[in-house]
């Protein structure tokens, strides 16, 4: 997955174990229609090819290849990616182990580029990790192709800490057992935009897993006006729509009005015409 800050809390996290993450992470079939719909309207047609930096084990691209749609992925972990090619038979492309700010695709550019799992509110401002990440998304996309990237808008904070952002289960775990999930936020800065997250997940019937396994780490949330400045460090990519991702589908969001987790649609606009050529 190619994260650059660490959850400290413990020396295991929810990536070692795939398939608990898959159980907790996995969108609901309903969730992901909407999204693959939006995607078919922005793009005008079914895409030929999706790819996601961060695949885990083929969270949202398992969804694509059950409808016939080449994929491919990347995941810092081996394992994940041997999990993905196995959901994804026979509509792989490539699926690689590597860092999601450096890839090493054979098979791309894609049609589509997505990272619909919240991991860019790891890149913290002042590093350049996310401007490598976002260089990379749009290197690997084919022109007149569009990327999707979920990230994180300042919002108003608690009035309490801590304070319970979402939690969700029981969810089945390959029949093996179940697994509960929690995201709290213990404090925020609001000078920096960060919040300091706790993750907390418990499982019943799952062996090896420890119980609570309690991770936090730092999120970073944009301002409108500072993502709309970092854009101009692209002008090959133009901003087309946005929206949030909720348990009952897709909501689509108003610039001057963004907050919370977001996913912003971007084009990547074609080659210009060479002049000599015209």
């Amino acid at each position: 997955m190619g994260l650059f800050i660490q959850p400290y809390m413990s020396n295991l996290s929810l990536y070692n174990f795939p398939e608990v993450y898959d159980s907790l992470r996995t969108p609901a079939p309903h969730v992901f229609e909407e999204v693959y719909q939006t995607m078919v309207k922005l793009l005008g047609h079914v895409p030929e090819s999706v790819m996601d930096p961060a695949s885990g084990p083929a969270t949202w691209l398992s969804f694509f290849a059950d409808k016939g749609i080449m994929v491919a992925g990347n995941d810092i972990v081996p394992e994940m990616i041997e999990s993905a090619k196995k959901k994804c038979n026979g509509q792989s492309l490539e699926f690689i182990v590597g860092d999601m700010c450096d890839l090493k695709f054979q098979r791309g550019p894609f049609e589509v580029c997505f990272e619909l799992s919240g991991h860019c509110g790891l890149f913290l401002p002042g590093h350049e990790t996310f401007y490598k990440f976002m260089r990379e998304l749009s290197r690997n996309t084919k022109p007149n192709g569009m990327i999707m990237v979920t990230l994180f808008f300042v919002e108003p904070c608690p009035d309490h800490y801590p304070f319970m952002v979402d939690q969700w289960g029981p969810v089945n775990v390959n029949g093996q057992g179940s697994a509960w999930i929690s995201y709290e936020i213990l404090r925020s800065n609001p000078t920096l935009n960060l919040d300091q997250v706790r993750r907390t997940v418990r499982t019943q019937g799952i062996p090896a897993f420890p119980n609570p396994l309690v991770e936090e780490y730092e999120m970073f949330s944009w301002t409108e006006d500072r993502f709309l400045a970092f854009l101009k460090n692209f002008p090959e990519l133009v901003l087309i729509d946005s929206f949030s991702i909720e348990k009952y589908g897709v909501h689509h969001t108003s610039w001057g009005q963004q907050r919370g987790e977001t996913t912003v649609v971007l084009r990547k606009l074609g080659c210009p015409k060479d002049p000599l050529l015209s």
